[in-house]
């Protein structure tokens, strides 16, 4: 008798997504096996590094039959997971469902002995709010981590957040299996930044993009708590990426940007802030200067 979650997986092969997984997965069979781990043989030179808004948004949000969550799980465990040995994750969301400690149960046996994750849900006005959404998986150990919840409150869906920034310190100089400490560090940083959405005022809309430049600085400045102590930074060993969902457009502006830049171009009280919206990208790297 097949139990519960073994239905659950031979349901899913009924879903019309299967035909494209199935089609993907003879392409990528040939690659996979090269790109398997070899336990003790990683060093600063080869660690293979993904970063990945996962899209695992809560139960009651879905577009496209329920956005194939299980199913996109599923194949990213079976086909990628053994390609990379640190992995930073957005919208992995815990609430109301179990994905994403199924998630982090299949990396371990895959040899992700080690995980960070932002704080647990919190009440927003008697209401359970969602967790960040952030995880980061990894071979390496893990020898510190810290979550920094940001201080300004999101905007529209993203007030529903627990917003931040999450940080993991992970010993690269200790081959796998070694438990040796070393002295050369990842300084990991992730996060996922405020949205800006097409269906709102022109306020929000300001607001949005004023909300996200200030996490932005709100992280700068975590950051630089975390690689500015000498005792905990080693400018000559470590490595620091700052990884995740910014929400910054680096590409040319959609007809949507377009209508809502001239609009804020023709109001005077937007002055202060016209380049946040002229030049995201590089908003972003003023927003990431020491």
């Amino acid at each position: 008798m097949e139990n519960k979650t073994e239905h659950i997986r031979k349901k899913k092969a009924n879903m019309p997504i299967d035909d494209i997984i199935n089609e993907m997965a003879d392409k990528d069979e040939s690659t996979d096996a090269n790109s398997a781990l070899v336990p003790g043989q990683m060093t600063t030179e080869n660690i293979r590094f993904l970063t990945l808004n996962f899209f695992l948004r809560p139960p009651l949000i879905w577009s496209n039959e329920g956005d194939y969550k299980d199913a996109r799980v599923d194949y990213f465990i079976t086909h990628y997971l053994s390609k990379y040995d640190v992995i930073c994750f957005q919208e992995v969301f815990c609430i109301m469902n179990s994905r994403k400690q199924y998630l982090i149960r299949a990396a371990k046996a895959a040899g992700f002995h080690y995980y960070a994750e932002n704080e647990s849900p919190t009440q927003i006005l008697g209401v359970e709010s969602l967790c960040g959404g952030l995880l980061i998986l990894s071979r390496y150990p893990i020898a510190d981590t810290e979550f920094l919840p940001f201080k300004v409150p999101g905007v529209l869906a993203d007030s529903s957040c627990v917003k931040g920034c999450l940080y993991a310190k992970i010993d690269i100089g200790t081959p796998i299996n070694d438990g040796k400490p070393s002295q050369q560090y990842l300084h990991l940083f992730t996060s996922h930044m405020q949205a800006s959405y097409f269906y709102c005022s022109l306020e929000l809309y300001v607001e949005s993009y004023v909300c996200r430049f200030k996490q932005i600085r709100e992280a700068r400045d975590f950051i630089k708590s975390k690689i500015g102590n000498a005792e905990n930074f080693s400018r000559a060993r470590d490595l620091t990426i700052f990884a995740g969902d910014f929400n910054q457009n680096g590409a040319p502006k959609n007809n949507n940007q377009i209508m809502y830049l001239c609009q804020i171009e023709q109001e005077k009280r937007y002055e202060p802030v016209l380049e946040l919206f002229r030049d995201e990208y590089a908003s972003l790297l003023k927003g990431l200067s020491f």
